[in-house]
């Protein structure tokens, strides 16, 4: 028994690393993602992706309650379906990891085949550091744990939206996640 814990405590650790991984810290900004002239991000639209009715339906509320507008999808099939059509309307796409018919890792490349500079925010339940590794190397714009209070959807969100610095690599080890 002490091996599962320990094995929890690691895997907790590992999670708290990934979420924080492309957090203020690494990028400049600070914890209420502001940047240079001091605004914060706000307004725009949100694609949610997440097969769970529920979950969509709260965070929808959440989002809107922050100042977006949301657009939601119940599959990852749908969510390509509506950012093709909607891209240019589209300032993040959030992503649950696990859906049945396509997961979050598999909308994420087809997102970027349609659309190389989409901002993606992944959100999950389980813990995918390896997942997330190759996810952020290829520009995934952040982390979000489920479950998740609204302080930390909207500093997600507004890291995520944050402009990516020009000449800089697309992951977090450079600073241009």
């Amino acid at each position: 028994m002490p091996t599962q814990v320990n094995n929890d405590i690691s895997e907790a650790a590992s999670c708290k690393r990934l979420a924080n991984r492309c957090g203020p810290e690494s990028s400049g900004e600070d914890a209420r993602g502001y940047y240079e002239g001091g605004d914060a991000l706000r307004g725009g639209t949100i694609l949610l992706v997440d097969d769970d009715s529920v979950v969509r339906e709260v965070v929808s509320e959440m989002l809107v309650s922050l100042g977006y507008d949301v657009e939601t999808a119940s599959s990852g099939l749908d969510a390509l379906i509506i950012y093709e059509d909607r891209a240019a309307e589209i300032s993040l796409v959030v992503i649950d990891m696990f859906m049945p018919d396509m997961g979050g890792e598999k909308v994420f490349t087809q997102l970027k085949k349609i659309d190389p500079d989409v901002s993606v925010l992944v959100a999950s339940g389980c813990c995918i550091d390896s997942l997330m590794t190759g996810m952020m190397d290829m520009g995934c714009r952040g982390f979000l744990q489920k479950p998740f209070h609204l302080t930390e959807l909207e500093e997600k969100i507004k890291l995520a939206m944050r402009p990516v610095r020009k000449g800089g690599p697309k992951s977090c080890a450079g600073a241009g996640c």
